[in-house]
């Protein structure tokens, strides 16, 4: 069975190291044990969010659009490299270059 999750997330860049040469973000907060959306996520799913990320990566938009299609332009960039530490789930955010987060 495909089950289809949309969260809403804000990235926590409290702790994040910035990278203009490279287009990264890193240590970007991306997942909480509670979601602003009140969803709760227990430890072993928050452990599956990091396999499934350092697996085979994870696209990042700039919104929640519920359209099973999105336009490139929402495309902002790749989460990869996901821990878990702290609780939460922190990863590395590469924004693609045609984006303007890095101009």
């Amino acid at each position: 069975m495909s089950v289809r999750i949309t969260e809403t997330i804000n990235f926590d860049l409290t702790e994040a190291n910035i990278s203009a040469s490279t287009h990264e973000i890193r240590n970007v907060a991306i997942l909480n044990p509670i979601s602003k959306n009140g969803r709760k996520y227990l430890q072993p799913a928050m452990d599956d969010v990091v396999g499934l990320i350092n697996r085979s990566g994870a696209k990042s938009f700039l919104d929640h659009s519920e359209m099973p299609c999105r336009p490139v332009r929402e495309l902002l960039g790749r989460v990869s490299n996901a821990e878990r530490k702290y609780m939460r789930v922190f990863a590395t955010l590469v924004v693609l270059r045609h984006n303007c987060v890095f101009r």
